[in-house]
């Protein structure tokens, strides 16, 4: 819990601090540019800077902050100790509707992994008890479906943005 937590920090600075500097024009710039995902599965600097401006340019309506979820690749071999961890999170929110007017947005460089864990976790939800709360899959649309059926079925909004 202590390394999702440290994952979790920094990137929420970054992510609080990215659009303090730019003005508003930069920023509608950035947002409108496709981003394109790193292609190193294991360059974890890499895959936080592509999370935080995918889910810039998709969760601008939200005013709330989003916590980024990072799930690594099975290739990765950090990934068995780290992805039950997130997983484990994202199940803990799930379970509590305590969340409305909040943003999660989940991705890696594995999409079906991503998808699985994003599945897994948010199963647990009661229908319609996360209603307030927007879900951003970063991932291949071909994994789309069964994770917004299981997002949609708890009431939260399902976001997507393709990889």
């Amino acid at each position: 819990m202590r390394r999702l937590i440290r994952f979790v920090v920094p990137v929420l600075i970054v992510l609080a601090t990215a659009t303090c500097h730019q003005k508003p024009e930069q920023h509608a710039t950035a947002t409108a540019e496709h981003v394109t995902p790193p292609s190193s599965a294991t360059n974890t600097q890499a895959w936080e800077t592509y999370m935080v401006k995918v889910s810039h340019a998709d969760l601008k309506a939200i005013t709330a902050k989003p916590y980024l979820f990072e799930v690594l690749a099975p290739s990765d071999p950090r990934a068995k100790q780290r992805n039950p961890n997130v997983q484990q999170a994202l199940t803990t929110m799930a379970k509590t509707d305590r969340f409305p007017g909040n943003a999660i947005a989940v991705g890696g460089p594995d999409p079906k992994t991503t998808a699985d864990v994003l599945v897994a976790a948010f199963s647990v939800a009661k229908p319609g008890t996360l209603k307030g709360l927007t879900v951003l899959y970063i991932g291949d649309a071909q994994d789309k479906t069964p994770v917004e059926k299981t997002i949609t079925t708890t009431g939260a909004a399902f976001r997507f943005a393709e990889m």
